[in-house]
C-alpha cells in the first residue's frame, strides 16, 4: 500500500528539504530546480510525493487525498477556523524557525494599540488569511469592520485600500521593514506534520514517520 506525502512550495520547501534529507530520506527534483510537482523519494517507489501551495495542504490532508503533509501552523489554524476537522491531526512540530501572523496597520497610521481599534468604525482588514482576520475581527470586538481576501501582498495596501494587514512574518522587524506598524501578534509557531485520521489508523506511516 503506497503512502502519499504533501510537500510544501514556496519558502518552506529548502527547509523541509533539508529536514528530510537529516532523516535519511533523500527527495530527487524537488528543490534542485526542477519544475515538477512529483518529486520522489530516492529509492521508494512505494512512497508517491506531490508538491503544493503551502495553503492547500491541510485541505488536501483533510479530504484524504494524502496522508501526510507539512505546512506551517497558520494555514493549518486558517482551515481549522472555518472548518474543524478531526480528520486532520497534528502530528508534531517540526525543527523548523517558527513564523508569526502580525495585525498590522500603516506606520503613520493614527492606530497604535489594539485597544484603539474597539472604537473605530468601519475597519478595513486585508489578508491571506481571512478566516483567522475574521477570528480575531470578532474577539476583539470590532464594530462593522469588513474583511478581504488577498492572494498575495496583503502589506501593500494600508493605508489607501486597507486599514489593518494581517501578515506573516518572522518578526515585528520583518513588519516594519515592509512599513507597517505590528499591533498585535496573532499567532506563533513552527511548522507542523499533519496526518488524515484515517490513514494514522488504517497504515502503517512509521517508514516515513
Amino acid at each position: 500500500m503506497s503512502l502519499k506525502l504533501a510537500l510544501p512550495a514556496g519558502q518552506l520547501a529548502r527547509p523541509t528539504d533539508e529536514l528530510l534529507r537529516q532523516a535519511g530520506l533523500t527527495v530527487r527534483g524537488y528543490t534542485d530546480g526542477s519544475r515538477s510537482y512529483r518529486p520522489r523519494l530516492g529509492g521508494r517507489r512505494d512512497v508517491l510525493l506531490r508538491v503544493f501551495r503551502e495553503k492547500d495542504i491541510p485541505i488536501q490532508i483533510a479530504l484524504g487525498n494524502y496522508d501526510l503533509g507539512i505546512c506551517s501552523l497558520a494555514w493549518l489554524k486558517e482551515l481549522l477556523t472555518r472548518y474543524p476537522s478531526e480528520a486532520v491531526v497534528q502530528l508534531r512540530a517540526l525543527p523548523l524557525d517558527p513564523s508569526s501572523l502580525y495585525v498590522a496597520t500603516a506606520s503613520d497610521s493614527g492606530l497604535t494599540s489594539l485597544d484603539g481599534l474597539a472604537g473605530v468604525s468601519g475597519l478595513r482588514l486585508v489578508s491571506e488569511f481571512p478566516n483567522l482576520t475574521e477570528a480575531f475581527a470578532l474577539s476583539a470586538r470590532l464594530p462593522a469592520y469588513r474583511v478581504f481576501a488577498v492572494s498575495g501582498a496583503a502589506e501593500a495596501y494600508p493605508p489607501e485600500d486597507a486599514d489593518l494587514a494581517v501578515v506573516a512574518a518572522s518578526s515585528e522587524e520583518e513588519v516594519q521593514a515592509q512599513g507597517l506598524r505590528p499591533l498585535y501578534r496573532l499567532l506563533v509557531g513552527s511548522p507542523w506534520l499533519i496526518a488524515h485520521r484515517r490513514s494514522l489508523e488504517g497504515k502503517d506511516l512509521s517508514t516515513v514517520l
